[in-house]
């Protein structure tokens, strides 16, 4: 069985790319490529390439005071998105491509 991981909600991710993304996922399930998977949010980390030079991405994150660990900064990015709306019909979608349904419905729904 072959998983797949899929990364949405990039800085400058736009919606056309993540329907893309889902169009894409969708043949490789239909085509057999694919048998399971799961969509993860892209989380930016205070440490990671992104949260030292967040401007070099284009995102402005907002900070906390943590003491321990600053992991899931939330940020603004250049696109505006709020990237969590995609996070239901993401993993709606593969569910039902799991289970071989869903393949002639469009992407909207």
């Amino acid at each position: 069985m072959v998983y797949s991981y899929q990364m949405y909600g990039y800085p400058s991710q736009t919606v056309q790319e993540t329907i893309d993304s889902l169009e894409m996922v969708r043949q490789m399930f239909e085509l057999g490529i694919i048998q399971s998977g799961f969509w993860y949010q892209f989380a930016l980390t205070a440490h990671s390439p992104v949260g030292l030079n967040p401007s070099e991405y284009g995102i402005t994150p907002n900070y906390k005071s943590i003491l321990f660990a600053n992991n899931d900064v939330m940020f603004k990015g250049k696109t505006g998105l709020d990237h969590e709306q995609f996070s239901f019909g993401l993993k709606k979608s593969l569910f039902n491509f799991m289970h071989g349904i869903g393949f002639d419905m469009p992407l909207q729904e």
